[in-house]
């Protein structure tokens, strides 16, 4: 019997690898719309409270106000910036993993159907 022998190279180009790589991508997208999210939740909170409204709305502490609307703000970027993101990194998972495979495909499809045109319109 003939043993094959692999070189690092032949490993790094594997389609295996090039899917644990894809996964870390998409992790990291993840990771990131996560932790965006949780920080403009707890700013939105903060803002929400009333005792905290009435102490900001004063006044005498306008620059106060800028600031903290400014890093609303870019919270509010971030976030959405993170969520557009993990939307492209996961189109481009499936169409590379799952393109073939039609009825995943077609549930995919059908799912994106559901959450972002049927759920986001108005009532």
């Amino acid at each position: 019997m003939i043993e094959k022998k692999f070189s690092i190279h032949d490993v790094i180009a594997s389609n295996g690898m090039k899917f644990l790589n894809r996964m870390k991508i998409y992790g990291f997208s993840f990771h990131c719309f996560k932790i965006n999210s949780l920080e403009l939740n707890k700013i939105l909170e903060k803002l929400s409270d009333v005792d905290f409204a009435i102490e900001i709305w004063d006044v005498e502490k306008r620059d106060r106000q800028h600031l903290i609307f400014q890093e609303t703000v870019r919270h509010f970027h971030n976030t959405v910036a993170s969520a557009k993101s993990l939307v492209e990194h996961t189109r481009l998972f499936v169409d590379e993993y799952y393109l073939k495979n039609e009825k995943i495909l077609s549930s995919y499809n059908q799912k994106v159907l559901y959450f972002f045109r049927i759920m986001v319109m108005p009532q």
